[in-house]
């Protein structure tokens, strides 16, 4: 159909409960504007055990805007639904101010065009619970898009989510922009994604902040598991995060964190130096080098790097690096003259505290340092501490 929405709602809240809906083609009239299958301006919705099955779409599935206070998603199945050719579709838009997003399945077929799951306004005041998203492909954001944030709403709430095989260019599966408060991520899956071989600003994870905030993430219970990556940094993990200037530093943990099955594929190219970290790098040389990282309770199992620092490579003047209690097991540099089979440091300044204990490290490979290697200036006295 090409008018404007299969179900429009302006006057009152309105729910969708226990419907089937199947090979539909939402066409966008030229002459009129975007269709949607739901659409709703200023009224609440509400859309709950719902099934969405072989449905092609210029645009948007589902569309909440205007003045309402609540957009609610649970327990739907959607599967195999996509954008037509040469356009760039989404599941979901929300802009309203408040989001509540639970135990949604949302598969798209991996042989079709492009296709996001959600795309939403505000991450405050947004609840992102349960979700399993696969097979989404778009340029940024492909599985969740976040644009800004409202003073008035709480942190935004994200857990027992998974993302499969989710494909883009930057900032490929998550992108949340505007951060104003702590965020922790709790209990998320990031699986079986690989960057294009070509594009080296390829992050999967991109988090930035609003003017003068500081930074500080949270990945608590996370599983980040058969990733590649070839980005300028970030680790095959893919992960930017960055104040709003170079100068602001952002404070990065990792509590009880599986990293597994992961390479990171930075290498020389032309202009471009390779950098180590098979799951986390922040290099000097890169803009997002300003973090604070805490690494406590996490394992690391079959995870390499090109360059220095199997699992972890951290060259980051003046700055803390804190690893205790983790696990680092068949982890390895794969190019010739690399230093730190688990992990490599530079240490460049006189304050910048290297912390490494109560780890183990088996069967972890390089050809200098098969464990570690803390390479320090002779200028600086800062504390090593292992």
């Amino acid at each position: 159909f090409t008018v404007p929405a299969f179900a429009y709602c302006g006057s009152s809240d309105v729910t969708f409960y226990n419907n089937k809906f199947k090979n539909f083609k939402v066409k966008n009239d030229p002459i009129t504007s975007n269709a949607y299958l739901f659409h709703t301006n200023n009224v609440n919705m509400n859309v709950t055990s719902n099934s969405f099955t072989e449905i092609t779409m210029h645009h948007t599935l589902i569309y909440c805007n205007g003045d309402a206070q609540l957009f609610t998603m649970v327990s739907n199945i959607i599967n195999d639904c996509h954008s037509f050719e040469n356009t760039n579709a989404t599941i979901v838009e929300v802009f309203v101010q408040n989001t509540d997003i639970r135990y949604n399945s949302i598969f798209f077929n991996a042989a079709s065009t492009k296709g996001r799951a959600f795309r939403i306004k505000y991450h405050t005041g947004c609840k992102l619970i349960g979700n399993h998203i696969t097979n989404a492909l778009y340029s940024q954001g492909c599985a969740v898009y976040f644009e800004q944030c409202s003073d008035n709403s709480p942190p935004l709430e994200i857990s027992d989510c998974v993302f499969t095989s989710c494909l883009g260019d930057n900032s490929a599966i998550f992108y949340l922009a505007n951060l104003n408060s702590k965020l922790t991520i709790t209990n998320v899956t990031f699986e079986k994604s690989k960057n294009k071989p070509v594009v080296y600003n390829g992050y999967f994870i991109n988090i930035g902040a609003i003017k003068n905030h500081k930074p500080c993430v949270v990945f608590d219970g996370c599983k980040f598991s058969y990733l590649e990556s070839n980005a300028n940094g970030g680790g095959a993990i893919g992960l930017w995060l960055k104040g709003s200037n170079d100068n602001i530093v952002n404070n990065l943990t990792f509590y009880n964190t599986q990293f597994e099955h992961l390479q990171f594929q930075s290498a020389n190219n032309g202009n471009r130096v390779a950098h180590g970290g098979g799951a986390l790098c922040f290099d000097n040389q890169v803009t997002n080098k300003q973090v604070e990282l805490f690494v406590i309770g996490c394992t690391f199992t079959n995870v390499s790097s090109f360059a220095s620092g199997g699992a972890i490579n951290f060259n980051t003047p003046g700055h803390t690096l804190y690893v205790e209690d983790c696990n680092f097991s068949n982890t390895f540099t794969v190019n010739s003259g690399q230093k730190g089979g688990a992990i490599y440091a530079k240490v460049v300044s006189n304050v910048m505290p290297i912390i490494i204990k109560g780890c183990q490290f088996q069967n972890t490979q390089s050809n200098t340092g098969g464990a570690l290697y803390i390479e320090r200036s002779a200028t600086s006295n800062s504390d090593i501490n292992i």
